[in-house]
């Protein structure tokens, strides 16, 4: 008997959607695409035709396939907009779809060229006139200038460049005066740090709480005191020639984010991913992905690369479960396939907590967490 047969709702509203995401699942990239682009021509709502297109762009992107990625993304763009009805949002649509294709050179393995294109990419998007709106741009831009490029770049010439750059975003965000006089450390510039920090300060509502003033107050100096004076000294030892610890490559597994606090690790995973390699010498962590479905995400340690699994391999086991960095119950968090977190490892004893099921109120006997104990001569109970 045919699923169709036995689960006729559900197969004929979720089983087209969910072919793509199981052939993704398993490296079957070509017909993945080939299925999702079906999905797309045969959709009679532009804003699915977007969808199914920006996925392709989003799975090629995770294996480097830069061009195609972009590619998609501009199609997904060019489907949305096709219904008259979008046209209000076109300049919202365009610029998501330029921050997209700006993110790909932030990911795979980082050059000082994918640097320099990052750059020019994410200057495009700033001059859009819808990126006003979207909240933490600036911030973004700046983080991936320097956290993920600055290593791969190196140099003076690349600081010198990003100080028009924050002068001229410090106009949207005032904190990023902050950088600015980071910056200006940086290249040995102690008298225009001073001031620069300051001028930050000044314009904080709360002055009291910006960054370094912790420094400032330990210091006794007030206004004169120059919280990076000690980083220029070290700047000046090395006479003025910072070498930045580089960034050999990055993954991102989620569409991107630029708002504070959110992660882009995988759709679940843990604050605390405890990385580590598998028994296979790929790289592993507490981390899952809904779509497509990876029950064992699995990284290649040199490109980042995502390893596709042909073979099924058993759902990762979790060595820890902190999502949301709050006191709730572990077993509230959402899981789709049930999962084990390691809560007890020690002379050959183990203990699993059950999670993918939603405990209740535990008090009044209504449900109840499922612990699995394990023997060291492989007991269970």
């Amino acid at each position: 008997m045919t699923e169709g047969g036995v689960f006729p709702t559900v197969v004929s509203h979720c089983f087209d959607d969910v072919v793509p995401y199981a052939l993704w699942a398993r490296g079957d990239l070509h017909q993945a695409t080939e299925y999702f682009m079906s999905l797309s021509q045969s959709s009679t709502k532009e804003s699915l035709k977007g969808l199914y297109l920006n996925e392709v762009g989003r799975m090629h992107a995770q294996i480097g396939a830069m061009e195609t990625a972009a590619k998609f993304y501009r199609l997904a763009s060019d489907a949305v907009l096709m219904d008259g009805k979008n046209s209000v949002y076109r300049d919202e649509v365009t610029t998501q779809m330029l921050m997209l294709v700006a993110n790909l050179y932030d990911q795979g393995i980082l050059t000082p060229q994918k640097g320099k294109q990052s750059a020019q990419a994410w200057n495009v998007v700033k001059t859009n006139k819808y990126s006003h709106k979207v909240d933490g741009l600036e911030r973004h831009i700046i983080d991936t200038y320097f956290c993920t490029h600055c290593g791969s770049v190196q140099g003076r010439e690349w600081l010198e460049q990003a100080k028009p750059m924050l002068i001229d975003l410090s106009t949207s965000d005032p904190k990023l005066l902050y950088y600015l006089s980071l910056v200006h450390a940086l290249l040995g510039e102690e008298k225009q740090a001073h001031t620069v920090y300051w001028d930050y300060v000044k314009g904080m509502e709360d002055s009291m709480a910006s960054d370094g003033r912790a420094m400032v107050s330990l210091s006794g100096e007030g206004a004169k005191c120059n919280p990076w004076r000690p980083l220029v000294t070290m700047v000046k030892e090395v006479d003025n020639n910072v070498q930045f610890l580089p960034v050999l490559w990055r993954m991102q597994l989620q569409h991107l984010k630029v708002f504070p606090g959110s992660g882009l690790e995988s759709d679940i995973c843990s604050k605390t991913l405890d990385l580590h390699f598998d028994s296979s010498g790929g790289l592993t962590g507490n981390m899952h992905m809904l779509l497509p479905q990876r029950r064992r995400v699995r990284l290649n340690p040199y490109t980042g690369a995502l390893q596709f699994d042909q073979h099924n391999s058993p759902t990762k086991v979790l060595t820890a479960w902190d999502r949301n960095g709050e006191n709730e119950s572990i077993a509230a968090a959402t899981f789709v396939i049930p999962t084990l977190l390691e809560v007890y490892n020690q002379d050959g004893i183990k203990v699993h907590f059950m999670l993918g099921q939603k405990a209740g109120n535990m008090s009044d006997g209504s449900d109840m967490a499922t612990l699995i104990w394990t023997g060291p001569h492989g007991q269970k109970a």
